[in-house]
């Protein structure tokens, strides 16, 4: 069973989508044990992509991303007409 996997060091990352009863009762031991073990685990495909781009990135960059806040990766900065910096990270600071 994948619970005993992610016990024993087998599991780094885990992806579980869930369909059909026996599956929706499996997920709740699995997530439990996930969160437990901090094994970083996605619900949706499109979750797992997010992190894989991330995870590539990072290595390409050879630097390490910081964890924001949606509304402070998205507020909006406030500079002069002709002072604004250039680059994301300069919006940032």
């Amino acid at each position: 069973h994948i619970v005993d996997r992610m016990v024993n060091g087998d599991v780094q990352l885990l992806v579980n989508t869930s369909e059909g009863e026996q599956s929706i009762r499996d997920s709740l031991s699995i997530r439990r044990t996930a969160l437990s073990l901090r094994i970083p685990y996605f619900t949706t495909v499109s979750a797992a992509l997010a992190c894989v781009h991330a995870i590539e990135a990072a290595r390409l960059g050879g630097r390490v991303l910081e964890a924001v806040s949606l509304q402070e990766y998205h507020r909006r900065p406030q500079y002069t007409p002709g002072q604004e910096p250039s680059g994301r990270e300069a919006y940032r600071r």
